[in-house]
Parts: structure tokens; C-alpha cells; sequence
């Protein structure tokens, strides 16, 4: 997630989006120039007057600000004062893609290297196999994101 007190916006990062490009090309706005080293994958929270670059790693506990954080959350600590005036958006896609992308995501590299040299059938009965055994799929987690209390709260939703 990127607030940049700057450009006056705040972007939402949802799962399986290209939602790390996306905070790579907007980062700088939000990021105080004498200390910013340039894009990075994995990066540590900051936050200046500038704005916030939220954690972008594997373990948020112990974070302020981190990418795929709640709305609710960002309003919280940003104050409902910013939070209504910013400019919000966020990247959704369409959910079926979204679920083959994070399926894909969770294969190892031999996995991968096997369904490249199979027949489609014999991916489509992975996938559904995996669909039904596993149930951390991020669509709903995702509904955090945009959403507060079911409502959506931001004002443009670019489409992946």
C-alpha cells in the first residue's frame, strides 16, 4: 500500500494484480527523495512527510504499514480526515483468473516444469483437485482491501 501526502492518493494493494509494479512506479511519490534508494522488490516500511511505502516481505506481524493491508486499517491510522480527501484506488481482476494465477503461484519449480509438458487435461485435474482441498484463496481475503464494512471505499478501480 502507497499513501503519498504529496500527489494526494492512496493506493490499495490487492492479491495477484501486478500490485508490486504498481507501488514500484508510484513508490517515489510517496517516499522522501534524500533517503529513497530506488525500486525494490522486498522493502521495509517508511514513512515520512512524504508519505508511506508499505512492507513489501513475507512476515508483516510487527508492522505498521504493509501491502495488502485493510482499508479499515489505513483509515484508522491515517485519520479519517486524509483518508476522505486522498484520492483512493485500487487493481481488481476478474476472479477466475485471479484464482489460476495464485494456484500457479503456489506450484514449486518442478511443478511447473511438469505441467509445462502436459497435456491440458492433466492441469485442469490439478487445478481442480487443488480448488478443492485448499481454501486460502485470496478473493475474499481481498474484499478487506477495497471494502469497509461491505461497502467499496475507493474511488476508481482499475481493472487487471
Amino acid at each position: 500500500m502507497l499513501i503519498s501526502h504529496k500527489r494526494r492518493f492512496i493506493y490499495l494493494k490487492t492479491i495477484k494484480t501486478a500490485g508490486t509494479s504498481i507501488e514500484i512506479y508510484f513508490e517515489q511519490e510517496c517516499a522522501d527523495p534524500s533517503i529513497y534508494n530506488g525500486p525494490r522488490h522486498l522493502i521495509d516500511e517508511t514513512c515520512s512527510e512524504w508519505g508511506v511505502v508499505g512492507y513489501r516481505g513475507q512476515n508483516v506481524s510487527g508492522k505498521q504499514w504493509f501491502n495488502h493491508m485493510p482499508a479499515h486499517e489505513i483509515r484508522e491510522i491515517l485519520g479519517r480526515k486524509a483518508w476522505d480527501s486522498y484520492f483512493k484506488f485500487c487493481v481488481v481482476r476478474n476472479p477466475f483468473d485471479k484464482l489460476v494465477s495464485y494456484w500457479w503461484m503456489t506450484l514449486d519449480e518442478p511443478k511447473r516444469t511438469f505441467f509445462a509438458a502436459v497435456e491440458f487435461p492433466e492441469i485442469s485435474r490439478e487445478f481442480k483437485k487443488w480448488l478443492m482441498s485448499d481454501d486460502s484463496f485470496p478473493v475474499k481475503k481481498d474484499r478487506a482491501t477495497y471494502t469497509i464494512d461491505g461497502t467499496v471505499c475507493v474511488d476508481y478501480r482499475l481493472r487487471y
